[in-house]
């Protein structure tokens, strides 16, 4: 439907996302942002902020057990 009309999501009426399915209520608007759809990644290994930082925690102390290796 977007795509034929040329418009995002964001740019649909109430009205429109409620003819698509009932469930699509206005609440949905607050899951369809970039951040909820990040957010919503919250597995081992997912996207999500928090698991990023969880990596990037991870792979630093990986690097820093290895560095002596590497030298020398």
């Amino acid at each position: 439907m977007c795509e034929n009309r040329g418009i995002s999501l964001e740019e649909m009426s109430d009205e429109e996302m409620a003819g698509i399915s009932p469930a699509l209520k206005p609440e949905v608007r607050e899951a369809l942002t970039v951040e909820a759809a990040l957010a919503s990644r919250d597995g081992v290994g997912g996207t999500a902020p928090a698991r990023v930082v969880e990596q990037g925690k991870a792979a630093r102390a990986r690097v820093r057990h290895f560095r002596p290796w590497s030298v020398g």
